[in-house]
């Protein structure tokens, strides 16, 4: 709720939605995430582990946590409604 209801929503969240894939596109969508979910933990970790240590060091309280991550969700589609037959008989 706090993330709708907040005046600044506190939470970073964003989604791209694509309909109308192959299972062969959806597969290279997924390595397309998992790549870039490697390049942004492998930055991250040294960046949260050093303001850890900053934090510590200048005796800041160290009362907050963060999560940071990315998701990929992939399902078929809804079956298109048939056209309306009696559209084609005009």
């Amino acid at each position: 709720m706090s993330n709708v209801l907040a005046p600044e929503p506190p939470h970073f969240e964003q989604a791209v939605f694509a309909d109308e894939l192959s299972g062969q596109s959806v597969t290279a969508a997924r390595q397309f995430v998992l790549a870039r979910w490697k390049s942004l933990m492998h930055a991250a970790v040294p960046l949260l582990e050093g303001l850890i240590e900053a934090d510590r060091n200048a005796g800041r309280p160290q009362d907050k946590r963060l999560r940071i991550g990315l998701y990929s969700y992939a399902t078929d589609m809804a079956p298109s409604p048939a056209p309306d037959q009696t559209e084609s008989k005009k």
